[in-house]
């Protein structure tokens, strides 16, 4: 039996993407802690042609949940969850869009005295 290799799989390729988000955050405070959903969109430019999607002009979606969770004064660990979704809004084709979730941890240190 022959081996077929998948299109998708089978190219290397390389680039970038360039973009802006503006997005809205909602804090919820439980304590000395708090939750945050967070929406964004903005334009970016992706310089690769892919099969799902043209390269060129595109908009990028982003939803999050997130935690702040105070370790004490001056420290903060920020755990989060989100989901993000690239299209061209049908402008041009293929436009089947790319969607990743993304997950991240941030550490926040507060060196200004005067809030601790």
């Amino acid at each position: 039996s022959e081996m077929r290799e998948d299109k998708q799989f089978s190219q290397e390729r390389t680039g970038f993407e360039l973009g802006c988000n503006l997005g809205l955050a909602f804090h919820k405070n439980i304590g000395k802690h708090s939750i945050y959903l967070m929406a964004g969109l903005g334009p970016h430019y992706i310089s690769e042609s892919l099969d799902r999607q043209v390269k060129g002009f595109i908009f990028s979606d982003n939803f999050e949940i997130g935690l702040s969770i105070s370790i004490n004064s001056y420290i903060m660990i920020c755990p989060n969850f989100g989901f993000r979704h690239l299209s061209n809004a049908s402008i041009r084709r293929p436009n089947n869009g790319i969607n990743s979730f993304i997950t991240g941890l941030a550490i926040i240190i507060n060196t200004d005295s005067r809030y601790r």
